[in-house]
């Protein structure tokens, strides 16, 4: 006798049903409310590195942004300034 094997090829929608019956949070407000918590008992941590990490503030989004410098017009930094001084040096000795 062979055994019968049911036909997989259609999806069971009262399976479906039961899941969106759940009514799991999605992912975003799962890890909203984990961050939240997290943050919660970490105010309070004996640990000072921890506790620092919830008045953490991040840097202003422009900070690491730089402007092209304008090699014409703008003034030269110390390094180059050092170097064309000794430059300079150098020029009136020889």
């Amino acid at each position: 006798m062979v055994p019968e094997v049911e036909d997989r090829s259609k999806p069971d929608k009262s399976a479906a049903i039961q899941f969106k019956d759940l009514e799991l949070p999605t992912i975003s407000k799962y890890m909203k409310d984990a961050s939240k918590r997290f943050f919660d008992i970490a105010g309070s941590h004996p640990n000072a590195l921890l506790r620092m990490a919830v008045d953490y503030q991040p840097p202003h989004p422009t900070h690491l942004i730089r402007r092209l410098r304008n090699v014409l017009t703008d003034p030269p930094d110390a390094l180059t300034a050092a170097v064309e001084s000794l430059n300079d040096v150098n020029d009136t000795h020889d």
